[in-house]
């Protein structure tokens, strides 16, 4: 829960400050000013929130931030978060660049594949398949890809979509999931 909830904030902040996943010409100072307010944390589901509150003043610890009553309650891991820092979200972004595999939940790898950086238009990026793909994701054959919501995209030319959600054990399942779950895997 912790690496879905530290992945998905960051991609979620990220994305939220900028309107895009990566927000190539902003200083610091301006990223700074953009990501002060009232931000949500809920679970996946939302059945249990709780109202982060970042500050611009300075602790020891990185920057201020608030949150509401309850919320250890609600998610228990934020009785640790004592302060938020600039540090690491873009680094965020930068870390699902690379290259994946795609297992099945056996632990087969049915496909390898590289996420880039390289422009792709409308906030996405591109993604190229490696050889000898699984006739399933062959089919599919995604050239975009993009994090929106926490959630890693896969797209095709054709319209269609790929969702995959970070798990508590540092992988990224096809939403929703299956009895035979597709998963991607950072190489």
């Amino acid at each position: 829960m912790k690496l879905r909830f530290s992945l998905a904030l960051a991609a979620l902040l990220v994305w939220m400050a900028t309107g895009s996943p990566v927000r190539s010409q902003q200083d610091a100072a301006g990223l700074k000013k953009d990501m002060i307010g009232q931000w949500e944390l809920s679970t996946t589901e939302r059945s249990k929130t709780c109202v982060v509150t970042l500050k611009p003043d300075t602790t020891p610890q990185g920057l201020k931030l608030e949150l509401e009553p309850g919320c250890a309650a609600a998610l228990p891991f934020t009785k640790d978060i004592k302060a938020w820092s600039l540090k690491g979200l873009a680094k965020s972004m930068d870390q699902m660049i690379g290259d994946w595999a795609m297992v099945r939940g056996d632990g087969n790898t049915i496909c390898g594949l590289t996420l880039t950086n390289n422009d792709a238009g409308n906030d996405n990026f591109q993604v190229f398949l490696k050889p000898k793909c699984d006739p399933k994701v062959s089919a599919f054959a995604p050239t975009q890809w993009r994090l929106e919501r926490g959630q890693i995209m896969l797209m095709s030319d054709k319209g269609e979509t790929w969702r995959f959600e970070a798990d508590d054990n540092a992988q990224w399942r096809l939403v929703p999931d299956s009895a035979d779950p597709l998963i991607m895997l950072r190489q």
